[in-house]
């Protein structure tokens, strides 16, 4: 989660100095960027655009 908020607030604020603040690694991060998402945040993904298609498909009820 740290990475992910990291990744998110990059144009904000300086890695580094994130990093530092957040107690995490720089490498870590950067090893995380180029990391395959997991199992858990891929069924994650298609379950969400499973739900999204059929709030769609019913017009948004």
């Amino acid at each position: 989660m740290k990475y992910a908020w990291i990744h998110a607030q990059r144009n904000l604020f300086l890695i580094a100095v994130m990093c530092e603040v957040l107690a995490v690694s720089r490498l870590g991060y950067y090893d995380s960027i180029d990391r395959e998402p997991s199992p858990r945040a891929q069924r994650r993904e298609r379950i969400k655009a499973a739900v999204q298609g059929v709030h769609a498909a019913s017009y948004g009820v």
